[in-house]
């Protein structure tokens, strides 16, 4: 009788414990998101800055980053930059395109104004 009195416990217990063991596995996916290979910027600074060590001497405190992370993150950001001056460029050049494109079609505005005044003078000067 004592252990079916104890059974709906263990029960509630188990659930519970299983309910907050679902909780920690999302936050381990989280942080095994972050990575040096790929993400953002932003991202990819975050992991180093997971990944770092504290050091602190004459009361001054230190980050501690490897080598091989430091340099991960600096040609992904090389990177970055890279494909946005060559995106930066790419559209700088299409602008140029297109205000090119509009000058020339303002100056054939311009013409057929010019015609289309001269027409409508030579018409309103026609006697019969």
């Amino acid at each position: 009788m004592k252990g079916l009195k104890l059974l709906p416990i263990l029960i509630a217990l188990l659930v519970w414990n299983l309910q907050y063991a679902q909780e920690d596995n999302d936050s381990e996916d989280g942080e095994n998101k972050l990575s040096l290979d790929g993400g953002t910027i932003d991202s990819q600074f975050e992991y180093v800055f997971k990944k770092g060590g504290n050091w602190g001497a004459a009361g001054v405190k230190y980050e501690i980053v490897k080598i091989t992370h430091l340099t991960k993150l600096r040609e992904n950001v090389l990177d970055s930059l890279t494909v946005y001056g060559k995106t930066k460029a790419s559209l700088n050049s299409t602008i140029k395109e297109h205000e090119e494109t509009i000058d020339d079609l303002n100056q054939k505005l311009d013409a057929t104004t010019k015609n289309l005044t001269a027409i409508t003078e030579e018409k309103d000067s026609m006697f019969f």
